[in-house]
């Protein structure tokens, strides 16, 4: 064979091998199979966990309206999104999966039930952190924050970056206090004193006294800088604390919301997001 022709001959073979390795590459990425029928991915342990979790928030975010459903959008975001496997629609032979429809008679009880199975979840920090906030958006009154134990929780906020930022919150809530009338500042003081007995419960759990002896300035409103800094304290406790203390701490959030009427409203991601107010 003429060296020419034996060239023309390889140069053909390897387009047809290129060829061929280019029409099995669009058909894979068109969804169109060769030898087999597509299957839906098998989902891992905390995919499962982030998966249903993301299931229920957009179920409450489906069921409420205004900042609830603002919120819930949120989480759903932060969880990454409902996983459909074929968003465009499923491939000749194969269906995305039904979802779960919502199965909760009121909003409380979808709350209740989503911040219970996001704290216990093996979903990671985003999910503890959207759990703190929702167990406290869960309830309409102090009486069902539920019971702590103030061991516990400074247990959990015994590093020395937690003892200083709850003595500056601890500080700041004295400003307003301060500019009260003698008769008003009743339950202020209750809360400037429950931040006293949670920083003795932190340095008696090994946390290094740190405490500043003056706070720097609040960058805005001191009540509301000082809600901040203590929510996304607790909230980061939360997430590096064994599944049996988050109750705990989301219970003591909990309180600090709904046993103050001048508390303003909860974060929607407490720890990973600063709130925008």
């Amino acid at each position: 064979m003429p060296l020419s022709t034996h060239a023309s001959t390889l140069r053909f073979i390897g387009s047809l091998v290129i060829g061929i390795g280019i029409f099995a590459l669009v058909m894979v990425i068109t969804g169109t199979h060769i030898s087999h029928d597509p299957e839906v991915p098998t989902l891992d342990s905390s995919e499962e966990a982030r998966q249903e979790l993301a299931v229920h928030a957009q179920q409450i975010a489906d069921m409420s309206d205004g900042n609830m459903h603002s919120t819930a959008t949120e989480w759903v975001s932060a969880l990454g999104g409902v996983w459909v496997p074929w968003p465009q629609g499923a491939p000749e032979g194969q269906a995305n999966p039904q979802l779960p429809t919502a199965s909760y008679s009121t909003l409380p009880a979808a709350l209740s039930s989503f911040a219970n199975e996001a704290l216990t979840s093996s979903a990671g920090p985003t999910a503890v952190a959207i759990g703190i906030s929702a167990y406290t958006q869960s309830v309409s009154s102090a009486e069902k924050c539920g019971t702590y134990d103030l061991l516990t929780v400074g247990r959990a906020l015994s590093n020395d970056a937690a003892v200083e930022n709850i003595e500056i919150a601890r500080q700041w809530l004295e400003i307003p206090a301060s500019h009260m009338q003698i008769g008003q500042r009743d339950l202020p003081l209750a809360r400037i004193a429950l931040l006293s007995a949670l920083l003795d419960a932190q340095i008696a759990s090994g946390g290094s006294d740190t405490r500043p002896a003056l706070a720097p300035p609040p960058s805005h409103d001191p009540l509301t800088d000082s809600y901040d800094v203590l929510t996304q304290q607790l909230s980061l406790a939360a997430q590096q604390a064994p599944a049996t203390d988050r109750q705990h701490i989301a219970s003591f959030v909990c309180h600090l919301y709904h046993d103050y009427p001048d508390a303003p409203p909860i974060a929607a991601l407490p720890g990973l997001v600063r709130s925008s107010n």
